[in-house]
C-alpha cells in the first residue's frame, strides 16, 4: 500500500521527467515548465495498468494524442525514465 509521502514523491517525479524530456516539446515552444502536471494523475492511473516497460512504450502515444491531439514518434527515452521511477517507489513500498 503507498503512503502518502510515497504518491508525493512519485508524482513530483514523474513531473520532473515530463518537464526535463518535454515528450511534446511543448515547453520548448514557450509552455510553463508545469505543462505536463495536471496529466501526471492520469498517468499514474495508466501506469497501475500496465505491466512492462514494453507496454508503456505501446501506450504512451495513445496517452499524448487523447490529452493533448499530438503525437510524437518516439517516447522511449521518457518511457524508459518513467517506468525507471514508477518500479522504484513501487519496489520501495
Amino acid at each position: 500500500m503507498s503512503t502518502p509521502d510515497s504518491q508525493i514523491v512519485i508524482i513530483r517525479t514523474l513531473e520532473n521527467i515530463l518537464s526535463q524530456e518535454d515528450p511534446l516539446s511543448l515547453i520548448e515552444a514557450g509552455a510553463p515548465l508545469c505543462e505536463y502536471d495536471s496529466e501526471v494523475p492520469y498517468l499514474m492511473s495508466l501506469l497501475e495498468d500496465t505491466k512492462s516497460l514494453d507496454e508503456l512504450n505501446t501506450k504512451l502515444p495513445k496517452f499524448f494524442f487523447e490529452r493533448f491531439g499530438l503525437n510524437f514518434h518516439d517516447y522511449s527515452s521518457v518511457a524508459t525514465k518513467i517506468w525507471a521511477a514508477w518500479g522504484g517507489v513501487a519496489m520501495s513500498e
